[in-house]
């Protein structure tokens, strides 16, 4: 199993967005201690994901260099929401990009890994967290809103593909 989870905890009077995911990298061969977790190129949200390293690797390297290329995106004016279109924009891009794969498993292939991404939304002085992930419909990366409850005292979320071939 794979698994990521965020949560939104209140210490004190501070709210904390907190992100957790386990070590296993899996896709081919399987790592019992890797990095899932990632700080995007600016300090205000993060990206974690859950699935096939092979898959989510690429597009996480590929989305924080372009990042880091994009003055605009670096910048606190993007908001969270431009940064995550761009995301789902990029992601769609690079697996449109695969080739050598059976034809028939093209979409389960390209929705291999799914993610997490999340920060502080300084527009509206509240943390959210989106789920990001690939649908057939749509052929490309979509994103979901988890964290659009206004009236929510506690928020967690976790995302995660069950593998029956785990080692306990």
């Amino acid at each position: 199993m794979t698994l990521c989870t965020a949560h939104i905890r209140q210490v004190n009077d501070t709210e904390e967005l907190v992100f957790a995911t386990d070590s296993c990298l899996t896709g081919g061969e399987k790592w019992k201690h890797g990095i899932k977790l990632f700080e995007l190129p600016r300090k205000d949200c993060l990206l974690c994901f859950a699935g096939d390293t092979f898959r989510a690797y690429p597009l996480v390297l590929n989305m924080v260099s372009s990042i880091h290329l994009d003055k605009y995106l670096q910048s606190p004016s993007a908001t969270l929401e431009e940064v995550l279109e761009f995301l789902s924009e990029q992601f769609t891009t690079l697996v449109k990009t695969i080739t050598e794969v059976d034809k028939e498993r093209i979409h389960e292939e390209r929705g291999s890994a799914q993610f997490l991404f999340g920060g502080w939304d300084w527009q509206k002085g509240v943390y959210r967290v989106w789920k990001l992930h690939y649908t057939k419909d749509a052929e490309g990366f979509v994103f979901d809103e988890l964290t659009n409850g206004s009236d929510q005292t506690i928020f967690y979320t976790f995302l995660g593909n069950a593998d029956i071939n785990v080692e306990k």
